[in-house]
Order: structure tokens, then C-alpha cells, then sequence
């Protein structure tokens, strides 16, 4: 089963498949940010997602120990993904089935 859902999570749109919405940023992270601030949003996104919600960039800084700056451009990016990438690959419309009688 972990190797089928690897392999539906690596499909496009990066995020698909994911179980929650930090597993559905955490795998759009290597597309969307440089090393150096991958480690610190994969911190945001596993330690810290309630105060990520709650927009609290102070908070953030305070239980990570860094700079309020580095966080807030981090937190940037974090909002920059796509928390339901496969709302994208449906049609809005429903096609419904109606039956009729011969």
C-alpha cells in the first residue's frame, strides 16, 4: 500500500493524494522553495500549522527561534501552495444521469 501511494502522490498536481493538508504542502515543498528554506517550512508545517492558520508570524518566530523576517517570507511561500490541488482537474459542471421510461 505505501508503495501505491507513493506512486499516486507523485503524480501532477504536486500535492495529490496526500492524506492531510500538511502532507499536501509538505509535497509540494521541493517544487516551490530553495533548501535553505524547505527545512524551516517543513518545520512550519509539521510543528506549527495552528499558529500558521492563525497567521501569528511573532508566534511562529518564537517557537522556532528565528527571525521574524526569515519567517515571514517563508510563510510567503507556504501560502503560495495549493492546500486542494485536485480541485483543478474537475469540471464544475455535473453531468447527472436521468432515466427515462421507453
Amino acid at each position: 500500500m505505501q508503495i501505491a501511494l507513493r506512486r499516486v502522490q507523485s503524480l501532477e498536481p504536486a500535492g495529490v493524494g496526500a492524506r492531510s493538508v500538511a502532507e499536501c504542502l509538505l509535497l509540494q515543498l521541493p517544487r516551490s522553495t530553495a533548501w535553505r528554506r524547505r527545512q524551516l517550512a517543513q518545520r512550519i508545517i509539521t510543528e506549527c500549522l495552528s499558529t500558521l492558520a492563525a497567521r501569528d508570524i511573532h508566534g511562529l518566530a518564537q517557537q522556532l527561534g528565528e527571525a521574524p523576517a526569515r519567517v515571514e517570507a517563508v510563510v510567503d511561500r507556504i501560502r503560495h501552495l495549493d492546500p486542494r490541488p485536485g480541485w483543478r482537474c474537475g469540471s464544475s459542471q455535473i453531468a447527472y444521469v436521468v432515466p427515462t421510461w421507453w
